[in-house]
């Protein structure tokens, strides 16, 4: 099977060297050189693309500023950043913004490219099928349980002996050090503490818990959530919000993660843009939120799985974020659901209790 890539790249011979090495082994893939953020955007325009091949080299090609204009967009491929180690922090982001990243070293060691693109490759041709296995939606959670526990306790005593370490680098340095080691130092030690943050939430939502409830305002961390999230000039939200809406008991980091994912979802449902409408209403002692697009709508078909575990229609997507989405707004003792339509876009609504006291036992 052919496949058709970009490659966003800022010289020739690196242009060179990457496509003789996926020629070499015998990659199907026809790959179209963009020298630029913007000629990249614009071929992206033109034709579906399987893969986009992103050599970050600032300030050029930045790597994580065009997978952010990207985002925006419909396009629904493979992204591979490659960047020099001394990029790590590049790397990591573009991983948190669904990316692969591939570090090449001084020697220019292109060898592995063709391996990682060939695998990404067969991974976006995978069918829903194949992908669902056999297992049932509540063992797939159990299976995902299982599996965050894991993967954060072999982080969390990495993350314990890097913290160990830069305890003791800033014990030995002085004041006058060079700032670029103390800014470096410093930029080493928030990542950390992101890092460590993401676990745990991502370790609590999928035992369906809340840790951090307090007296919040929902009109506050909507309103939050949209700040953090890049909106292009196509883009338009309109507030419609119940300023008599209480406060109420709520975990803010995990409720602005629901926001954030079903926002980023409506932009990426509108490739030509359009309005989002954020609407909240205080009924019956219930806080309702309403979250409408005017994008491309989901197929009836798919609706009554939106919430499965690893179901996606995106190639770049794990098909988590509902999942997550709907044990935050269940562990709230509230509910979720959408309606929509192929071409009439989509409206999210949630319903939540107004609690002023929440038993977390």
């Amino acid at each position: 099977m052919n496949f058709y890539g970009i490659l966003a790249a800022h010289s020739d011979q690196c242009i060179t060297k990457i496509i003789d090495a996926l020629k070499a082994q015998d990659i199907q893939l026809k790959l179209d050189p963009a020298k630029s953020e913007q000629k990249c955007l614009e071929k992206l325009e033109l034709k579906p693309t399987d893969i986009l091949i992103i050599y970050h080299h600032p300030p050029i090609i930045d790597a994580l500023r065009l997978i952010r204009s990207i985002n925006l967009t419909h396009f629904l491929g493979k992204i591979l950043v490659i960047t020099l180690p001394t990029d790590a922090k590049i790397a990591n982001q573009s991983i948190v913004e669904d990316a692969f990243a591939y570090f090449i070293d001084t020697s220019d060691n292109y060898q592995a490219i063709p391996y990682l693109v060939k695998r990404m490759l067969n991974d976006s041709r995978l069918s829903q099928k194949d992908t669902n296995f056999s297992l049932s939606s509540e063992e797939k959670l159990k299976v995902l349980e299982h599996f965050t526990s894991y993967i954060s306790h072999e982080l969390k005593n990495s993350f314990t002996t890097i913290h160990n370490a830069l305890y003791f680098l800033k014990k030995k340095i002085s004041e006058n050090t060079d700032p670029i080691f103390q800014k470096y130092i410093h930029i080493i030690q928030n990542e950390m503490s992101n890092s460590n943050k993401f676990l745990s939430n991502l370790v609590t939502i999928t035992q369906k818990k809340l840790i951090n409830v307090s007296t919040s305002q929902v009109n506050d961390i909507l309103q939050e959530a949209v700040h953090k999230v890049p909106l292009s000039k196509k883009i338009n939200i309109i507030f419609q919000l119940d300023q008599c809406i209480p406060v109420s008991q709520i975990d803010p980091e995990q409720m602005q993660i629901v926001f954030l994912h079903i926002i980023r979802n409506a932009i990426q449902a509108m490739p030509e843009g359009g309005n989002i409408t954020l609407q909240t209403a205080y009924k019956n002692k219930t806080i309702e939120i309403h979250i409408i697009d005017q994008g491309i709508g989901i197929e009836r078909d798919y609706l009554p799985q939106i919430f499965d575990v690893f179901f996606t229609t995106k190639t770049r997507n794990v098909g988590l974020g509902l999942t997550f989405s709907k044990i935050i707004i269940e562990s709230h003792g509230g509910q979720i659901y959408f309606n929509s339509a192929p071409g009439q876009g989509t409206q999210c609504t949630i319903i939540l209790p107004q609690r002023t006291h929440i038993d977390l036992g």
